[in-house]
């Protein structure tokens, strides 16, 4: 695979606090590469992808890689000179989801500038459903909050049930100011039920559930704002190592220091050292929290400030299900109110390219928020300009948010303070509190937010991680490439890429549009009841009808992990409810049946999958193939918690195979030398078997044994 082409060797920098570079500067819209995709789902299929010319454009490069491999380098398919508009893609596979990064090359020799504009497409005929095992959300709910909101919190239980989720609901106390020991059990309870539920790729923090906190950073570039920032990616993180020993923001230098209490951070205070992800962040995590807002505080329809926030809870919940159901659904454009401009960082760059990605270049416009949004509808809206904690510059401040409807469902906001969002009044965070249709909001332009994928069905929680996790270059997604006078080696603005600051607020399950071409997007009934039987040439599956699906897909793998990878075997749905695997040789497979239906935009055609059906092929290689077999010395039998294998005669490295009374394998034991192997009675899922019989099969070579055992509960 080749490498990011660009035009000089490249450094990275956080760029300083806000101020005009003092080269004039094309705007971000001219920045960005605005480009056009069509999928052509015909006898030849494309994908089609079309551009206005840039008169200042040199060349053009095109990079694709696999959807399900968004870790591996861009490979580079052509390059094209500047009289190029258009190119298609012709050499693309049904059933498999791609990744496309354009990028333009420009030269600005009048005013001595050079640019790289990208822009970022997920696409593919066929698309894959995001899980094979399906997908469960984890709700953590303020204790206090959530017998108030019980209807709300019910309605939105079934909505998401029915496009396909998992739900488990955690009440966890209620949390109005910082307190480590609560941080610290909300990481644990989530690692619990994660551990326990392993479909978990989600979780949900509704109402003033314990804000963590980490680092000593200032990413809108304030001296005055460094410090420890609100770090829900704490939560995020499954794996990473997070400490309190170092940062103490008592012995920053003069001017450096916080002026929250909440940004003070000092060893063992419960606020972590790391400034950036100590590792890549595993879940989607959003918030819904409207503690401590007072602007929405009208005393003439609230009792108390916590009577204002479960009304604002209520109304985010109430649009919520108008979004899911169709009563709400906006127009697919997009609105930018820009109040940098051609400041050098291009804040605003990502939005232009990555709304046109969405939703067309011609349905993309820069416009006021207000008074548009209070009238017209949009689906996504990013707004930047100087900001404090309560205010957006040119934008709106929280007053403005609470009196006027925002009808834009996807947000970003931008500006100095407000990227803090556990302050009083924030306008990031309460921004979601607004009427209208608002339900998404994050902090976008330090780092860029990318949210591509949406266009295949990834929810707005896996944007986040995406973009979260990002790291700009030959794997990333890079926002522009900047070379001019200030930057003669050419520079990728990288400031806050990786930041602990990084946040989502509102709901992270919502996908960029709930209701398309009239039906919602509910994935269909599973498939029940499969049954594979062996034969000698092939493996048949057979299984009960879903009553609403368009087709099914078949996953296989040869692991007996429980969290082995499936490979997908059907790139074109199985009409049927049976499918022959030709496949012939020794090993044991495990099959997954997945019913689907299927979407269709010009951006892409992608499947809505159902729970799958899963079951383990009967081990013909094992059990009915052995011709000769050795008796076997099994003690104790029947087993109650545990039997010892007598394997001392075995001369050779050896298998033990475990397969159930079905032909079902279990289990699987390799051994190195001869000893005796003591079974616990479990699977390889590590869960205890059931009574009943079971056949313990030793194979080495040409030795075989096998022996009966029966477990009794």
């Amino acid at each position: 695979m080749k490498k990011l082409l660009l035009f000089l060797p490249l450094f990275f920098m956080a760029f300083p606090v806000f101020s005009q570079d003092p080269v004039p500067a094309p705007g971000p819209k001219d920045v960005a590469f605005l480009c056009d995709i069509r999928v052509m789902d015909t006898d030849q299929p494309s994908i089609d992808f079309s551009w206005k010319k840039d008169r200042f454009a040199a060349e053009y490069e095109i990079y694709r890689r696999r959807l399900d491999q968004s870790n591996d380098v861009w490979e580079l398919l052509t390059t094209l000179d500047s009289s190029a508009s258009s190119y298609k893609d012709r050499a693309i596979a049904a059933g498999v989801g791609y990744e496309y990064q354009l990028m333009k090359k420009c030269e600005r020799p009048d005013i001595s500038m050079s640019y790289i504009g990208t822009a970022y497409f997920a696409t593919g005929i066929g698309v894959p459903p995001r899980s094979v095992r399906g997908k469960s959300v984890l709700v953590l709910i303020d204790d206090k909050v959530q017998p108030l909101l019980t209807d709300e919190i019910n309605q939105w239980q079934v909505n998401v049930q029915k496009e396909g989720w998992n739900v488990i609901i955690v009440p966890m106390p209620r949390t109005e100011k910082f307190d480590k020991d609560a941080v610290l059990a909300v990481k644990a309870k989530i690692l619990q039920e994660a551990k326990i539920h392993n479909t978990i790729t989600t979780v949900m923090l509704v109402g003033r559930i314990a804000v963590p906190y980490s680092g000593n950073i200032r990413p809108d570039g304030h001296p005055d704002h460094t410090g420890a920032w609100p770090a829900d990616v704490f939560y995020a993180d499954t794996n990473g190592k997070w400490t309190d020993a170092t940062i103490n923001t008592d012995n920053n230098p003069a001017g450096q220091q916080p002026t929250r209490e909440q940004n003070r951070n000092i060893p063992n205070d419960g606020k972590f050292d790391q400034s950036s992800l100590p590792s890549d962040i595993d879940l989607a995590v959003g918030r819904i929290d409207f503690y401590d807002l007072p602007v929405f505080f009208n005393k003439d329809k609230h009792a108390t400030m916590f009577d204002s926030e479960i009304q604002l809870l209520k109304r985010y919940f109430k649009k919520n299900h108008d979004f899911r159901t169709g009563t709400f659904v906006p127009n697919r454009r997009g609105l930018i109110d820009d109040n940098f401009g051609s400041y050098g960082e291009y804040f605003a760059v990502t939005a232009w390219s990555g709304f046109s990605a969405l939703t067309g270049t011609a349905n993309v416009s820069a416009l006021k928020w207000y008074p548009t949004l209070t009238t017209d509808d949009y689906l996504f809206a990013y707004g930047c300009g100087a900001g404090n904690y309560t205010s957006v510059g040119g934008v709106s401040n929280l007053l403005g948010f609470s009196v006027n409807k925002t009808n834009a469902v996807h947000t970003m906001l931008f500006g100095s303070y407000l990227g803090d969002w556990d302050s009083q009044d924030n306008v990031l965070r309460g921004s979601l509190g607004s009427e209208g249709m608002n339900l998404t909001t994050c902090w976008s332009g330090r780092p860029h937010w990318f949210h591509h994928k949406m266009a295949v069905g990834y929810t707005i929680g896996e944007n986040a991680v995406v973009s979260i996790n990002n790291q700009p270059g030959e794997v990333g997604y890079v926002s522009s490439v900047i070379v001019n006078n200030t930057y003669p080696n050419g520079v990728i603005l990288t400031a806050g890429v990786r930041g602990v600051h990084n946040a989502l607020l509102g709901d992270p399950t919502l996908q960029m549009e709930q209701n398309v071409n009239g039906s919602s997007l509910t994935p269909p009934q599973p498939p029940k009841n499969l049954i594979i039987e062996s034969l000698p040439t092939h493996k048949a599956l057979r299984w009960d009808k879903s009553a609403d699906a368009e087709g099914y897909i078949i996953y296989r793998t040869s692991s007996t992990l429980p969290k082995a990878s499936f490979s997908l075997i059907t790139s074109v749905p199985v009409k049927e409810n049976f499918y022959n695997d030709s496949v012939t040789d020794n090993k044991s497979y495990r099959y997954s049946v997945q019913a689907i239906k299927k979407k269709v935009s010009d951006k892409a055609i992608y499947f809505l999958g159902s729970d799958t059906v899963m079951k383990r092929a009967t081990i013909t290689s094992v059990d009915d193939r052995i011709s000769e077999i050795e008796p076997l010395t099994i003690v104790p039998n029947p087993a109650r918690t545990f039997t010892d294998i007598d394997c001392r005669m075995m001369k050779q490295p050896f298998t033990i195979h475990i397969v159930n009374s079905a032909g079902e394998l279990v289990k699987i034991i390799e051994k190195n030398a001869p000893e005796i192997v003591r079974w616990n009675l479990v699977d390889d899922c590590h869960t205890t078997m059931s009574s009943g019989n079971y056949y313990i099969h030793i194979r080495s070579g040409a030795s075989s044994y096998s022996r009966m055992i029966s477990i009794v509960q």
